[in-house]
């Protein structure tokens, strides 16, 4: 009987196992949901850093599983002031969009946009701009429309830095990602965070890949293949993250 009880036991974890999502998501991540940790750079209060490795191609990408739904509200946003990410006291913190193709060297011959599917042709992936999403706003009524190279609406607001004036860096919160049209594939949108005070630009980050699972048959691969974008470079020179030639994908650590 022991040995039955134990037997059923362990083909209940298998099958548990076998029907849980793969969650490729930036970690900090708390069993149901994952966060994109930023904060003020140190010694430069006009650039939001981002906590991450740069793909192979210098960009910082993060993933989001819709699970089989047309809706995700991860990954969110939050500060770790503990850590050295914080956000000063009353500062909205907001989200915006941009065209690939302006941004990726060659983007524009490889048919990026704002909205960019990653199909699997063969051994290698085809991108095109393609698939329409919206993005939600929790704290207020603010959305932005994304349909392949076109964009309406925007920036969407995250919220306010929160707090105590004297411990700043409270945020904490997520938006809606809603799937609006397009078959299963790897979606790829790249994204920037911005800051502003009193109607004052104040900061911004380096834009950063967020890639969408819809039943992609090739997730993983996907994923690597945005990660090999590199940013366009600079009249100045390259962008300081894209002359970075290694790095992971999306640092994973336990948020507690």
């Amino acid at each position: 009987m022991k040995l039955k009880s134990l037997t059923r036991v362990a083909l209940l974890m298998l099958l548990t196992l076998a029907v849980a999502p793969l969650n490729f998501g930036y970690a900090g991540e708390d069993d149901d949901h994952s966060d994109i940790i930023l904060g003020y750079k140190m010694g430069d209060p006009t650039i939001i850093d981002i906590e991450g490795s740069p793909g192979l191609g210098g960009i910082l990408l993060f993933t989001a599983d819709f699970g089989g739904l047309d809706s995700t509200i991860q990954p969110g946003f939050a500060t770790e002031a503990a850590e050295g990410f914080a956000i000063t006291y009353g500062h909205n913190v907001y989200l915006r969009a941009i065209n690939a193709g302006s941004y990726i060297q060659n983007g524009g011959t490889l048919g990026l946009g704002y909205v960019n599917r990653a199909t699997k042709v063969g051994d290698n992936f085809v991108f095109s701009a393609v698939g329409e999403f919206k993005v939600k706003s929790n704290a207020d009524t603010s959305e932005m429309n994304l349909n392949g190279t076109v964009i309406t609406g925007g920036p969407v607001f995250i919220n306010k830095s929160r707090g105590d004036a004297n411990d700043p860096g409270g945020i904490h919160d997520h938006l809606d990602f809603d799937f609006e049209n397009g078959d299963d594939a790897a979606y790829g949108v790249l994204f920037q965070l911005f800051t502003e005070n009193g109607g004052f630009s104040v900061a911004e980050s380096l834009p950063f890949w967020l890639v969408f699972n819809r039943n992609s048959t090739d997730f993983a691969g996907a994923v690597d293949a945005f990660g090999s974008f590199q940013a366009v470079p600079e009249p100045s020179g390259l962008l300081l993250l894209g002359s970075l030639a290694l790095g992971a994908v999306g640092l994973s650590r336990r948020r507690r």
